[in-house]
Parts: C-alpha cells; structure tokens; sequence
C-alpha cells in the first residue's frame, strides 16, 4: 500500500493531486478486498491464518521468493516477522504459490501510553514460514525508510517422525529344588537366554533449502503508461490487467500480479526521468 503522508505534508498538497492520491487509495483498498482471504469469526487462530498484528507509522516493507524444505512453498502458508523478543510484528498469508509480499513490518512506538511493541532501529528481522524458522538472504536490519526490499526466505521441510520399536522382555527362570532319597538338594541348572537385538532408528537426513533469487524491481517500472511519473492511471492500468499477461513488474511469471500492484503502489508518485 502507498506510504502514509504525514499530516504538514497533507496541508501543503494540492487539491487536484490529493483527490487523485484518496482515489489510488480506494481503488487499491478495493483491489485487495477481492484478492485477500475474508477474515475468520473462531476466536482460536485456526492453522494457515495470521495472527494480530498492531500497525505504527512506522514501517519497511519485505517480498520475495519463499520455499519450505526446496519446494516453493503452498499458498496459505504464513510468513511472520518477528522481532528479536519474539514480538510478531508483520504477516503475509501466501496467496500464490513460492512468493509471499508485500509485507509491511512495524516498528515500535513510544509516544503512546502504553508503547507499542516493534522492531528498532538496526534489528534484524526474524522470519518464520508456518511456524518454523527461515533463512533471510539477505538479512535484513530494519529501518523505518517505508521502502521495498526483496527477501528471499527458505525454512526447513518439518522433521519426519520415526517410529521405535517397543523394547524386548527378558524372562529370568527361578531356581527350582528337586526332591532325592536324600536330604541333600540338588539344584537345577538355571537357564541363560540371550536377549534379541533391538533396531536402532536411522535418522533421515534433512534436505538444505536453496534460496530462489528474485528480480530486484527496477526505479519506475510503476510508469506502465509512461508519463513520466508514477499515478493512479498506472495503478489503473494493473488492476485491470490483474493476471493477464501484460505488465510484469517482478517475479519473471509474464502476469500481473499482487505482488506487481504493491510494487507500483510502493512507487507511487515518483517522477521519471
């Protein structure tokens, strides 16, 4: 989503490029109401659903490739951000498959009472894919620029459980007396079994992931009109291109996707040269 103006800014902008800014805002907002999943009503977060984020004004925004054990990963898979006291600061549910984004994580405010939670300056970025952790490449020290950046995360397939073998009984005989003409017992020679050789699991290698890279977007592929400045016709354009095969501004799939529009809208209103 574009980036928040701050109020002194809103007070100096033009009506004309206001209006034209509020219906880049709606147009997108609508866009991404039929694209995302509704939200669900079970108080209990179900399995493959994002968990409540508190949103700040400040933020940087992730996207890329994901994978989970080398395979692109499902959609509905969710990739969290988290700081490194284990808050969740941002969330993407994985709508096509192998790519995740835009993704915006927010930074902690301390003007409010109580202060909200968030990364600070410098942290790197935990990223998590269903739970499990993932790889960043690169790593990302986070910073409330209110940029794009491209992360791609790869986390490990879960471990394969491995049955054991319940452990063999062993019997020990008890020493009998047999009865003679005598008083003098004889005793039994006591029996020795030998136990049987449990089966010792082999643990199954887990495979390494490979990160897949991803198209870095270059300056302006937002301009699809080529104006000369990134505006709501752009924004325009990709909606109603959305899937077809016409403006691919990152991924290298030949179609407009969601990730395409949150590039354009990342870039909106910068000039061309």
């Amino acid at each position: 989503m574009p980036s928040t103006p701050d109020s002194s800014r809103s007070r100096e902008m033009p009506a004309g490029r206001l209006s034209s800014l509020l219906a880049a805002c709606l147009g997108l907002g609508a866009l991404l109401l039929v694209l995302l999943p509704a939200p669900r009503a079970s108080q209990a977060r179900p399995a493959g659903t994002c968990p409540p984020v508190q949103t700040t004004l400040n933020y940087t925004i992730v996207y890329g490739a994901v994978t989970v054990g080398g395979a692109a990963a499902p959609a509905g898979a969710v990739v969290e951000a988290r700081t490194p006291r284990g808050e969740t600061v941002g969330c993407f549910e994985v709508i096509e498959a192998g790519a995740y984004g835009a993704m915006f994580v927010y930074g902690e405010d301390t003007s409010v009472s109580p202060p909200i939670p968030g990364m600070r300056k410098d942290e790197v970025v935990v990223f998590l894919v269903d739970g499990a952790a993932a790889v960043a490449d690169p790593a990302l020290p986070w910073a409330d620029d209110k940029s794009a950046h491209p992360v791609n995360l790869a986390a490990s397939a879960p471990a394969t459980p491995t049955d054991t073998p319940p452990p063999t009984a062993t019997h020990t005989p008890t020493n009998t007396s047999t009865p003679t003409a005598t008083s003098t017992a004889t005793p039994t020679p006591t029996a020795t079994y030998t136990s049987t050789p449990t089966d010792t699991p082999t643990a199954t290698p887990t495979p390494t992931a490979t990160p897949t890279p991803t198209a870095t977007p270059r300056p302006c592929a937002g301009d699809v009109d080529g104006s000369g400045r990134v505006d709501v016709a752009d924004l325009q354009l990709l909606a109603a291109s959305f899937r077809r095969p016409t403006y691919d501004l990152v991924g290298g799939d030949g179609v407009v996707t969601l990730l395409d529009v949150m590039v354009a809208a990342a870039q909106y209103d910068q000039s061309c040269p």
